[in-house]
């Protein structure tokens, strides 16, 4: 099953993306008729029943993973179709198997009769297998069933929405300089990627896709400019307020129909966790042992910030000032290492480790 799953993965391009969701369609449906012969099964182990079942979930993700990420790193109007056309064809499928019972009694069924035979990991992975049917609502009445698949399938919807708008927000916000002394600190690399002629002048384009925005946040040297993309990129979107209050409401709404109190209630019974209180006594602790230092290091950089007249410190001046700490006290410059870290260096030298190690 594993194969056929890779099969169809490899079988994928961008030739083809505009019928990701009719080949999405024939593969769950092929993907369904597996899950039906496996049910047929008289006698249902580990082996024969849930290797195979874990290896349809993951031939599934094979499947998306490409058609999903070219969405959220080149985005399209295609790209967009497709991604809405197929939320609701998986979402649809995630919820049947999901709250499928006859999977949920089998594994179930496994695990009483083969607990003291599989090995630790055999047993997680069967008990998680278990929990997650709990979690999607697998148990419940019919009626109940029907709004988590509702609720499921919108918000899936809000969250591409979500991501859509960040995404154009994002593409949109472009900050152009043409005066040397706003960019004259900026590494060499980085200015080259920002620069370009217009009608003879030397211009350097700076936007909020990470790369452009990291360099001048951290390297510009007017605060002016750095001010303006600072809050161009806390401010992308406001539209989403309006969706992440749906989303709330919508997760508040999925939890108290499986039974929950709140959402880190349902969000802990996957994670080490046990309650509440662990995680907030946790970050209280985590919070007293790092503020302490954390004040002594923004007083280090309000003074270096103070050397340049700075007197009323803000948040967009925090990343410029703490690289000149940085340089301050480590005489490091990132510049100076980058050749070290060139993309193709790297995964070279990420293989040639694992091939040792292996």
């Amino acid at each position: 099953m594993k194969k056929e799953g890779n099969k169809m993965f490899k079988e994928f391009n961008l030739d083809n993306l505009e019928n990701s969701k009719e080949l999405l369609e024939v593969f769950l449906d092929e993907n369904r008729k597996k899950v039906s012969d496996l049910l047929e099964l008289e006698n249902k182990t580990y082996k024969n029943f849930v290797l195979p079942f874990q290896e349809i979930g993951e031939s599934i993700n094979d499947f998306l993973t490409p058609i999903f990420h070219i969405d959220s790193v080149k985005n399209s109007e295609i790209t967009t179709k497709v991604y809405e056309d197929c939320i609701p064809v998986i979402s649809k499928y995630e919820t049947e198997i999901s709250q499928n019972e006859n999977i949920y009694n089998a594994l179930i069924d496994i695990q009483s009769k083969e607990k003291s035979t599989l090995n630790d990991i055999q047993n997680k992975v069967l008990e998680n297998e278990i929990r997650d049917f709990k979690l999607s609502g697998c148990h419940l009445e019919t009626d109940k069933k029907k709004r988590l698949e509702e609720i499921s399938l919108r918000l899936s919807e809000l969250s591409h929405k979500f991501s859509k708008n960040l995404l154009d927000a994002t593409n949109a916000f472009e900050m152009i300089i043409d005066n040397f002394e706003d960019v004259k600190e900026i590494p060499a690399s980085d200015l080259e990627l920002a620069k370009f002629e217009e009608d003879g002048v030397t211009k350097y384009k700076f936007t909020l896709q990470m790369p452009s925005y990291m360099a001048y946040i951290t390297y510009g040297t007017s605060r002016e400019k750095r001010e303006e993309i600072y809050k161009g990129y806390c401010t992308r979107a406001p539209q989403n307020g309006k969706i992440i209050e749906e989303i709330l409401a919508l997760k508040n709404e999925k939890v108290k129909i499986l039974g929950f109190d709140s959402y880190s209630q349902y969000s802990l019974a996957t994670k080490m966790a046990s309650k509440e209180d662990d995680v907030i006594s946790f970050l209280e602790e985590l919070g007293s042992k790092a503020k302490k230092r954390a004040k002594e290091e923004l007083e280090e950089i309000k003074e270096i910030a103070g050397k340049d007249g700075i007197t009323d410190f803000k948040s967009f001046d925090m990343s410029y000032y703490s690289e000149k700490l940085k340089k301050a006290q480590y005489d490091l410059d990132e510049e100076y290492y980058r050749p070290y870290f060139e993309q193709q260096s790297v995964l070279n030298g990420f293989f040639d480790f694992l091939c040792i190690t292996n």
